[in-house]
């Protein structure tokens, strides 16, 4: 998904087209900026070892959380900062007061969410499993387990959530 997105933006920002001319051959453009983000990634990642994949992570996610913290802000001050916001959500009704419950009504979402993703998530299908396998004991790895848990969804979402919700009363009626 990432490379997806990726290959959309630099197509876009540096104006490429529909095909290049890459060693006499006419080749999709999309395949040239793949394969260069790729050969970027395994470069770093094996020139640096698994710390240096660490300290890339680290200055990546920083680099995300300022971003989205950022956009948050810009939001939620065109939106009228706590009390415009505490205001239009009030103006909804019942509505709003929906919006402002912390936990979601019990359905589906919250079915697979706590109970069937979990389950698929064990096996190798994990994303963490190579940091997992890359530490010295199981001590380590639960407090991983721990850390990654409230980094994945306490602090890297509610910035999210946030801009969400104000984004509802900006770009709505």
């Amino acid at each position: 998904i990432g490379l997806v997105g990726m290959k959309k933006i630099v197509s876009v920002i540096l104006d490429l087209p529909e095909t290049v001319q890459f060693l006499g051959m006419g080749l999709p453009s999309d395949i040239l900026v793949v394969l260069a983000m790729v050969t970027i990634a395994l470069v770093y990642s094996a020139a640096s070892g698994v710390h240096g994949v660490v300290w890339t992570d680290m200055v990546e996610f920083a680099i995300a959380m300022v971003c989205s913290i950022g956009l948050t802000l810009i939001v939620y001050g065109v939106v009228g900062w706590n009390t415009g916001l505490h205001d239009k959500i009030q103006g909804l009704g019942a509505r709003g007061d929906e919006l402002m419950k912390l936990t979601p009504a019990f359905g589906i979402v919250l079915l697979y969410y706590f109970f069937i993703h979990p389950i698929f998530t064990q096996g190798g299908y994990n994303p963490h499993i190579q940091r997992f396998l890359a530490l010295k004991n199981e001590r380590e790895t639960v407090y991983m387990t721990i850390y990654a848990n409230i980094i994945n969804f306490v602090l890297k979402p509610f910035p999210f959530y946030v801009c969400g919700l104000a984004s509802i009363f900006i770009f709505t009626d």
